[in-house]
């Protein structure tokens, strides 16, 4: 997955056969390992507002970057909603957050990963405020270079460093 925000570009790696995913920080030449089986709740992604979330299956449909997707409604038990977009032939989503939805995820983002659905908008609403947390604008079938699934050489592993300030600012 590539990201990029404010001209900061990186991408995500998901490496299912080793339980693990990296991030990789191109304008610091460097990234960061995190071991899936390792996550608690509170790293998992759905500690707090969306931990105890229910997920209803509205039945709508839409057309997101060209692809049809049922929107899903998530509602936390404080009353803030999720309205997700999903669209089932695109392949599996792996969340960042928490792939493989292992341990505290809660039902609807386990049935995400395991029945094979790619959200492609996801929109938040708090107090009537509707935020996009999410919107696919482009989906595009081709191949890919193996190269853009390792980290490139000369990138410096930050990995250790970034768990020692995780864990200062947990205690």
């Amino acid at each position: 997955m590539e990201l990029s925000d404010n001209n900061q570009m990186g991408s995500i790696l998901y490496l299912p056969g080793e339980s693990k995913f990296v991030i990789i920080m191109e304008s610091m030449k460097s990234y960061m390992s995190v071991d899936t089986d390792k996550m608690d709740s509170k790293t998992n992604g759905y500690s707090g507002k969306w931990e105890d979330s229910e997920m209803t299956e509205t039945g709508t449909t839409k057309i997101i970057a060209g692809h049809s997707c049922e929107v899903w409604k998530v509602t936390s038990s404080s009353g803030e909603t999720l309205s997700m977009c999903v669209a089932k032939d695109l392949g599996t989503f792996m969340s960042p957050g928490n792939p493989m939805a292992k341990k505290s995820a809660p039902d609807w983002a386990k049935k995400v990963i395991a029945e094979g659905y790619m959200p492609l908008e996801v929109i938040e609403e708090t107090n009537g405020s509707k935020k996009v947390q999410m919107k696919a604008t482009k989906i595009e079938e081709k191949s890919l270079s193996p190269d853009l699934f390792t980290i490139p050489d000369g990138y410096k592993d930050m990995s250790s460093m970034m768990r020692q300030m995780m864990n200062r600012q947990r205690n």
